[in-house]
């Protein structure tokens, strides 16, 4: 698995951009952020932490991110490509 570092506040992805991958935190926090409110504030939709998952909707329902990551600390990631998902799914343990 391919491991990526990012520095605190560096957006690791935008709306909009292809999802074909995810991340799983090895370490640090990410915040998970929708566009703008009515009043022009960022919404804050999850604080994630070590261990979590995110990006995984896009690559599952093949379509773009919808929403926003932001590193809230340096912090390093394993990277989840399509070929090591389908090895995990048809390699679980029953």
């Amino acid at each position: 698995m391919k491991n990526i570092h990012y520095k605190k506040f560096d957006l690791i992805f935008t709306k909009g951009m292809s999802g074909d991958y995810f991340d799983m935190i090895d370490k640090g926090g990410v915040a998970i952020i929708s566009g703008k409110d009515l009043h022009k504030k960022h919404r804050i939709l999850a604080i994630l932490q070590k261990n979590a998952l995110f990006g995984e909707m896009a690559l599952i329902d093949n379509e773009v991110w919808s929403a926003y990551a932001l590193a809230l600390g340096n912090c390093q990631f394993s990277v989840i490509s399509p070929k090591i998902l389908n090895y995990l799914i048809g390699n679980r343990p029953n």
